[in-house]
């Protein structure tokens, strides 16, 4: 279950929406935490169900399962090193 946090940019421009998420462990244990992708418009609805990934020693790490959540850093750091692999060549 998602509710979707809005808050101030680095900037303090404007406004960035981030999802909090609650989910229950396989032995029971509820567990809320705030993902650390912050977009806008918002990526996902208040109430929307989503599925998460998490260690089950360290649930609080927990990341919604999703093409930003997963991959965004891989993303960027792959663009990153393309830009200077076509430089170098």
């Amino acid at each position: 279950m998602i509710e979707v946090l809005r808050v101030r940019d680095s900037d303090n421009t404007g406004y960035l929406f981030t999802p909090r998420v609650r989910f229950q462990t396989t032995d029971g244990r509820e567990i809320e935490f705030q993902s650390g992708l912050r977009t806008n418009p918002p990526a996902y609805r208040t109430g929307q169900t989503v599925q998460v990934f998490y260690d089950p020693d360290e649930p609080r790490s927990a990341v919604i399962r999703g093409l930003f959540s997963i991959w965004f850093m891989p993303i960027i750091l792959s663009f990153i090193g393309l830009i200077f692999a076509v430089i170098g060549t």
